[in-house]
C-alpha cells in the first residue's frame, strides 16, 4: 500500500506540472530515459494553473556561463490547458510523457556532476518529456510540489510556485503580477495598448504628440468592449500614467516626463534642462519597468531629427540616468552592440564625423517592428547639435526584465500576406484573437480553430496617424479589476 500511495502521489504532481515548460522551444537536448514509468494524456484535467517564478540556475558543464543574474529575474510560467508561457516562448498541442530518471545515473553520465550540486536530489525522479511536431522539446524534473527545474543550453534552471492570492493594494486598486494574469478562467483577455500620434510641423517649430490609452476587453463569451483614457496608463504593482508635458518661450520648447502613482497621487518628474535648449520627446516603449525615448535638442524650437536615443527606468527617469545594453544583458550586451556596428558598417554608408570605435551603449530605445519590439542603437556626431547620426539594429534576446510578451500569432509573413496594409500588430494570450494597426486603424481580428485571421475584422478603432508605444496583458479574473480602473478613467468608444 505505501509504494500504491507514493505512485499516486507522484503521478498527482506530473498531472500538475505537465504543461510547465513547454515554452521553451528548441532549446534542450533530451537524453535516454533510465526507467519509463507512464504516459500520461495529451490534455488532463489540471484543476490548477499555477504560475511558476525563477529561483536560482546551476550551470552543468564548465563551459557554461551564467550572465549577470538580473537577467533571469522575474522570468515565469503560466500555465492553462490549451497555452503555456515561459516568459516570450509559447507552445500548442503538444505530446507529453512522464517519466523518470535515476537522478545520479542521469546527471553523472550527462554532465560528470552529483544532482546534489545543481540543487537536485539523487534516485528515482519524476520528468516531463515534452515534444510537439516542429522540433520542440523540453525536460522538467519535479523536485516537489512547490519546484520545478528545467534542464536548458547545459543550465539547470530552478523555478518556484508563485502564489496566485488575486490580492489588492491602495484604494481599490488591484496589485498587478505583470502582465498576464490567470487564475481558474484564462478566456477572458484585456490588452492596454498605448498610442503616439504624430507631431504637425511648420518652418518654426513641431507641434505636440498625442498620446492615448485603449483597453480593448474581450469577456469569457467573446463580447469586445474598448476605453479610451488621455495620457499612458500602465501597470505594475499597481497603476501609473506617464504624461509628457511641453512648456515653451519666444525662443526654444522643452518636453518633459512625469509618472503619476494613481494610489496615492505622488508624482516623479524628469528635470528640466539646464541650458537654454529645445527638448522635444517621443516615446516609443513603455513596459512595467522601462520607457524608451527619441529626443531631438537643439538651440532653436525649429523642426528637425530626433538625434538621442534612451531607455530609463520608471523610477529615474531623467536621461543622465538611462540605462546600458550591460545593464540589462551583461557581457552579451556588449558583444551584440560590438557585433551589430560590424555588420552596419558593411552594408550602410556612415556619414562624415561619425566615429564608428566607440559605441555608447546607453544610446538605445526599442521600438515596433514587423510585429515585434527591436533595439535599435544610435551614434551621434561629436557635434552636440548635429543633424548626423547613424542608427543599426542590434540582435538580442527577449528579456524579462525588459518586457513580458511579445508573441505574435500568426507570424508576420502571414498576416502580411493576407492583409498587405498592416504596420503592425500584437495577439492576446488566449491565442484568441489578433489586433492589427494600418495607417488609420486598429483591427482586431478573431481567429479559427488553426489559428488563421478570419477574413474580416470584428472592431475598427479610427487612428490618427498613431503608432502602438506598449501592450500590457491581462486574463482571467484580473480582466475585470484592471476594467474597474480603466473605467474609472476613461470613457467607453466600443
Amino acid at each position: 500500500m505505501p509504494k500504491k500511495s507514493s505512485q499516486r502521489h507522484r503521478t498527482g504532481l506530473l498531472g500538475l506540472l505537465l504543461m510547465a515548460l513547454m515554452v521553451l522551444s528548441g532549446c534542450f537536448n533530451i537524453g535516454n530515459i533510465t526507467e519509463m514509468d507512464q504516459t500520461l494524456p495529451k490534455s488532463p484535467d489540471l484543476g490548477l494553473y499555477p504560475e511558476w517564478t525563477f529561483q536560482q540556475a546551476h550551470p552543468l558543464t564548465e563551459g557554461a556561463k551564467i550572465p549577470e543574474p538580473g537577467i533571469y529575474k522575474g522570468m515565469q510560467v503560466l500555465l492553462s490547458k490549451s497555452l503555456v508561457r515561459l516568459g516570450n516562448e509559447m507552445v500548442e498541442d503538444p505530446d507529453i510523457k512522464a517519466m523518470q530518471v535515476q537522478g545520479y545515473e542521469y546527471f553523472l553520465t550527462r554532465y560528470k556532476v552529483s544532482p546534489k550540486d545543481v540543487g537536485l536530489r539523487d534516485g528515482l525522479m519524476d520528468v516531463l518529456s515534452i515534444s510537439d511536431a516542429k522540433g520542440f522539446s523540453a525536460r522538467v524534473f519535479v523536485v516537489d510540489e512547490a519546484h520545478i527545474a528545467v534542464e536548458r543550453n547545459n543550465i539547470l534552471f530552478h523555478f518556484q510556485r508563485s502564489p496566485m492570492d488575486g490580492s489588492v493594494t491602495g484604494k481599490g486598486q488591484p496589485k498587478i503580477p505583470a502582465p498576464a494574469q490567470n487564475k481558474k478562467k484564462d478566456q477572458a483577455n484585456g490588452v492596454l495598448i498605448g498610442l503616439r500620434g504624430s507631431r504637425t510641423i511648420t518652418d518654426l517649430a513641431m507641434g505636440p504628440a498625442a498620446y492615448r490609452t485603449l483597453w480593448i476587453q474581450v469577456n469569457e463569451q467573446g463580447a469586445i468592449q474598448v476605453y479610451e483614457v488621455a495620457d499612458l496608463l500602465f501597470p505594475r504593482d499597481i497603476f501609473y500614467r506617464m504624461k509628457v508635458h511641453r512648456q515653451e518661450n519666444a525662443q526654444v520648447i522643452w518636453e518633459t516626463l512625469s509618472i503619476e502613482n494613481l494610489t496615492d497621487h505622488t508624482e516623479i518628474r524628469e528635470s528640466l534642462p539646464t541650458e537654454d535648449t529645445s527638448r522635444y520627446t517621443n516615446i516609443t516603449f513603455l513596459s512595467n519597468d522601462y520607457f524608451s525615448a527619441e529626443q531631438r535638442w537643439a538651440p532653436t524650437k525649429y523642426p528637425g531629427p530626433f538625434q538621442y536615443y534612451s531607455t530609463r527606468t520608471i523610477k529615474k527617469p531623467d536621461y543622465e540616468n538611462r540605462v546600458s545594453l550591460t545593464d540589462l544583458f551583461g557581457s552579451e550586451g556588449t558583444q551584440a552592440l560590438e557585433t551589430a556596428v560590424r555588420a552596419a558598417i558593411s552594408t550602410a554608408k556612415v556619414p562624415e564625423g561619425i566615429d564608428l570605435r566607440q559605441p555608447d551603449e546607453k544610446a538605445f530605445l526599442l521600438k515596433r517592428y514587423s510585429g515585434r519590439w527591436i533595439y535599435e542603437a544610435r551614434i551621434n556626431d561629436s557635434e552636440r547639435f548635429s543633424k548626423d547620426f547613424f542608427s543599426f539594429r542590434v540582435n538580442l534576446p527577449d528579456n524579462q526584465r525588459v518586457y513580458r510578451y511579445d508573441n505574435l500569432a500568426p507570424k508576420w509573413p502571414q498576416i502580411r500576406s493576407a492583409f498587405p496594409k498592416t504596420k503592425d500588430a500584437v495577439a492576446s494570450l488566449n491565442g484568441k484573437f489578433t489586433i492589427l494597426r494600418t495607417d488609420n486603424a486598429l483591427q482586431i481580428f478573431r481567429r479559427d480553430a488553426k489559428g488563421a485571421l478570419l477574413a474580416k475584422p470584428e472592431i475598427e478603432i479610427p487612428l490618427h496617424s498613431e503608432e502602438i508605444i506598449m501592450h500590457e496583458w491581462a486574463r482571467g479574473s484580473y480582466v475585470e479589476e484592471w476594467a474597474k480602473v480603466v473605467k474609472g478613467l476613461g470613457k467607453r468608444i466600443k
